[in-house]
């Protein structure tokens, strides 16, 4: 074999080791992260009504800290930690989290740590949305502006004689990937059941948000009733495997 030839082949060679690993690490989507460790920024209750205050369980699975925050507080969120993205992203669960701390302003305590629902990654909202699977569920609507990215999910359900409605909002900032708005609200007869709105919070922004519509008196409905309609839900919502954009999109 020629020299030349010999030469032509190596080259062939190393020009193809070099191809194989270019071609693994092309990703299959463009998501990276919107803020970085050491970042805050602040967050408010703007509202907090709960008819009966024991059950506030049921907004627990996605404010973990709802005893600990008052209506009108603020807190000042810390990124603590943020999970390297990966090159391929196939489902929710491989979507990384930023761990994040949250302290109450007035005193600087501390009201949850590790909390992942804060913010998520920015700049393929498409794949987010294939990931959760929204498009599937009934009752859900992907809110995608100039601004914001997220869900709303509302409907209602019976239990017993008793119609509730529900209504769960989450959205993001295009920008950074951090929560904007969440709101969680349980309405009947009228009236609300349950109704908290935690905000991402700007100068200039209220502290204090009413509701929609009017705070008067739960007639024909006893407490125990919406407890148990509230409860019947929940478990309709586990049959039905309608987990939260949160939960969907990588809550570890």
């Amino acid at each position: 074999m020629k020299k030349g030839m010999l030469s032509s082949i190596t080259l062939v060679i190393i020009i193809g080791c070099s191809i194989v690993p270019l071609i693994s690490a092309q990703t299959n989507h463009t998501l990276e992260w919107g803020i970085e460790e050491g970042e805050t920024f602040t967050y408010v209750l703007q509202r907090k009504f709960v008819a009966n205050p024991n059950q506030l369980e049921f907004v627990e699975a996605e404010i973990p800290f709802i005893r600990g925050f008052e209506e009108g507080q603020k807190a000042t969120a810390l990124v603590e930690e943020l999970e390297e993205v990966p090159e391929e992203v196939i489902s929710s669960s491989d979507v990384p989290v930023a761990k994040i701390t949250l302290k109450r302003q007035n005193d600087s305590a501390t009201i949850i740590n590790n909390w992942t629902a804060a913010a998520v990654p920015i700049n393929d909202w498409e794949k987010l949305e294939d990931l959760g699977g929204f498009l599937d569920v009934e009752g859900v609507t992907i809110v995608d502006s100039e601004d914001e990215w997220g869900t709303i999910s509302q409907g209602t359900y019976v239990s017993g004689s008793t119609n509730i409605g529900y209504y769960f909002e989450f959205r993001f900032e295009k920008e950074n990937g951090t929560l904007s708005y969440m709101r969680i609200r349980y309405t009947s007869l009228g009236n609300d059941l349950i109704d908290v709105i935690l905000a991402h919070w700007y100068e200039g922004m209220p502290t204090v948000v009413t509701g929609d519509i009017p705070l008067t008196t739960i007639l024909g409905v006893s407490l125990g009733l919406v407890v148990a309609a509230i409860v019947g839900f929940m478990v309709y919502r586990s049959y039905k495997s309608k987990r939260s954009p949160i939960e969907e999109l990588g809550r570890k």
